[in-house]
């Protein structure tokens, strides 16, 4: 897990602005936002998972749901929510 300090960091950009959804069907990305829909996506979907951005605080939570994701080589952000 790597913690991110910044909104800023270039690791998350796909993450900023995601209520712009015309932009994000522009990049070509979809992003999956709660606990449940994301181990979906981590477990049994047909669909790439570029990257995870978490809330510091829920990461312990979704240890196991990490775990998987490190495995797989996926980049996991960790963030202070705000």
């Amino acid at each position: 897990m790597e913690p991110i300090s910044s909104p800023d960091d270039p690791r998350i950009a796909d993450f900023v602005d995601i209520r712009e959804s015309e932009q994000v069907r522009r990049r070509g990305i979809f992003i999956a936002e709660g606990s449940v829909v994301v181990r979906t996506m981590l477990l049994g979907s047909r669909f790439p998972v570029r990257a995870i951005l978490i809330a510091d605080r829920r990461a312990p939570a979704l240890a196991d749901l990490l775990a998987r994701a490190a495995e797989r080589a996926i980049p996991i952000y960790v963030a202070p929510q705000e």
